[in-house]
């Protein structure tokens, strides 16, 4: 009887064991289902992000190549009516004519510069990779971007920092974007700082990093600044920070940015060392 008894548990054991086993294989397969859902989600809305990139891409290389002669001739003819109008006694005397002009110029450069930034989201020509001081080339952006009261844009770049091999003036388009940035988006009445730092990090890949102490970027904001057509601005077309990641990921590199509201951002640029990227052509 002992010796039923031994077997009778013994089987008894078997079925517990097999029965957590059959248990934890089917919270593995619902796991893998739920991930491969996930997956399968992610990869139809990365798909239908590419279709709608695509259809914008067309629609926009269309819009801005019309709007270029048109807004050039309209921005010429304004220039000429306000020449001719200082040649005719007595018509600037009224102020508001002048404003009026001025405003006309304006927006009409505003449209210019909207219509090439559309024209360069479209567009992706080869690198052309030389080397590059960071230092020198971030006095040259601080000079470009303009300035604000109350918002200072400091250079800690080191000026014996190995100079990346990079396509400089696409480079140059990537910091005056992210710098401008952080200067417009300042809280009014803040002392504001933009800091600019780069070094060469582990993996002997450079960071550069555009800091402010600005009141940062509201959760829901972050997830989709690098999305096309995705703007906070009154004037934005959405494309400044897609045309910024697209360049760097074509530098072979990465960027992210960290936020806190309140606190102020961070975007940081990883860009390797190596003098040669894929599909890039080097100068000499």
């Amino acid at each position: 009887c002992r010796g039923v008894a031994r077997e009778m548990r013994c089987v008894a054991e078997r079925q517990v064991l097999l029965e957590r086993a059959y248990e934890r294989e089917k919270q593995e397969r619902e796991r893998v289902t739920e991930r491969s859902g996930w997956e399968l989600e992610d990869s139809r809305e990365r798909m239908a992000r590419l279709e709608k990139l695509a259809a914008v891409g067309q629609l926009t290389a269309t819009v801005s190549h019309e709007l270029r002669n048109p807004l050039a001739a309209a921005r010429t003819a304004n220039a000429a009516v306000a020449r001719r109008l200082r040649n005719v006694e007595g018509a600037l005397e009224d102020p508001r004519l002048q404003r009026f002009l001025a405003i006309v110029d304006r927006e009409l450069g505003v449209c210019a510069s909207l219509t090439s930034e559309m024209l360069e989201f479209v567009r992706e020509r080869p690198l052309v990779l030389q080397p590059c001081s960071l230092h020198g080339l971030m006095e040259e952006v601080i000079d470009v971007v303009p300035s604000r009261e109350g918002v200072a844009v400091v250079n800690h770049v080191p000026t014996a920092l190995e100079p990346p091999w990079v396509d400089r003036e696409m480079l140059r388009k990537v910091l005056i974007n992210l710098v401008q940035n952080a200067v417009e988006a300042m809280p009014l009445g803040r002392q504001g700082v933009v800091e600019v730092s780069a070094e060469l990090g582990v993996g002997r890949a450079f960071h550069i990093r555009v800091s402010d102490n600005g009141g940062g970027i509201p959760a829901g904001v972050l997830d989709h600044i690098f999305d096309p057509l995705f703007t906070t601005k009154e004037h934005g077309t959405g494309l400044g920070l897609t045309v910024v990641s697209s360049t760097v990921r074509q530098h072979g590199g990465t960027l992210r940015v960290e936020s806190r509201e309140g606190e102020g951002s961070v975007f940081t640029i990883c860009l390797p060392r190596a003098r040669s990227v894929t599909g890039v052509a080097c100068s000499s």
